[in-house]
Parts: structure tokens; C-alpha cells; sequence
């Protein structure tokens, strides 16, 4: 779910964004700032691709100005922009890249949070059990088989050299 840029002065949008998704992936941006500009392309480049659009989550361009008077405990946490964050129902921080800004780091960032939060179309492999046929070991080997057995354990002298 790719969402418009929130501007400087809309303040409730980023709070109200925040609180209503269980995770959203922001990148704080200036838009005088230099590193700002050159990752610009870049996050272009990340919104047409298409394991981003398939997930269902909210991924926003947020002008720092818009975030001064929030109420979000995320926001302590920006010590300067260009910072891209992955953030918790509630306004709290997840995670935030912390990589070279390049396509394949931030997409890797990106997909690796939603599959820890379960969110998205990503797929879950279901565990199954094996079972196990009754009298045998953890291991499916007898004790004997394992070489554990009584008898064939030997005690260890120790002896030192003077």
C-alpha cells in the first residue's frame, strides 16, 4: 500500500497512519538535504518494484517538519534524515536501517521486517512432527546403537609429565 508524501504540515496524518497498521516502513526526509536527494531515485526506484507492491503494508515519505509535534515514541529515536524506520503499532520503532544506501539493502530491510512481524502476503511453512515409534531413543537408535551403552565406556586416567 504505497501512500502520497506526508508534508510538513500534516502532523495527525503520520500519528494517525501509526496507530492504525500493525507496521509501517517510513523514510524521513528534508527536502534540502543532500542525501535526501540522492536517495530519492532510489526509493523511487524500490516503490515500482514488485515484491514491494505486493505487500500489505503502508510505506511512506514522511517531511521531517510533519513529525516535530507528534506524540509517537519513534520520533525520539531521529537523529538526522535521511532515516528510514520500520515502525510498531502504537509509534513505536521496530528497526532502522542502518546499511549503505543502495536498492538492494533497503529492499532486503524492508522484506526482512515483514516477514518477522507477519504481515504481508508473505507465506509461513507449517511445522509438522514426526513421530516416533515407541521404545526407540531421541534419535531413533537404541542407547547401544549410539555407543553409550554401560560397558564400552572407559574411564580416563590423566597423567602428567614432570
Amino acid at each position: 500500500m504505497l501512500l502520497p508524501n506526508i508534508e510538513a504540515h500534516q502532523v495527525d496524518a503520520f500519528d494517525t497512519l501509526v496507530h492504525a497498521h500493525p507496521l509501517v516502513i517510513a523514510k524521513f526526509f528534508l527536502p534540502n538535504c543532500g542525501f535526501c536527494i540522492t536517495l530519492d531515485p532510489i526509493w523511487k526506484k524500490l516503490m515500482k518494484d514488485k515484491d514491494i507492491k505486493r505487500l500489505n503494508i503502508p510505506i511512506v515519505s514522511v517531511h521531517s517538519d510533519a513529525v516535530n509535534k507528534s506524540n509517537s515514541p519513534c520520533i525520539k529515536t531521529i537523529k538526522g534524515v535521511p532515516t528510514i524506520m520500520a515502525i510498531k503499532k502504537g509509534g513505536i520503532m521496530k528497526a532502522k536501517y542502518n546499511g549503505e544506501n543502495t536498492y538492494d539493502g533497503i529492499k532486503n530491510f524492508i522484506l526482512n521486517n515483514v516477514k518477522q512481524s507477519g504481515g504481508g502476503r508473505v507465506k509461513r511453512r507449517v511445522a509438522t512432527r514426526r513421530r516416533r515409534r515407541p521404545g526407540r531413543g531421541s534419535q531413533g537408535k537404541s542407547k547401544k546403537r549410539r555407543g553409550l551403552h554401560r560397558k564400552q565406556v572407559k574411564s580416563r586416567k590423566l597423567f602428567y609429565l614432570f
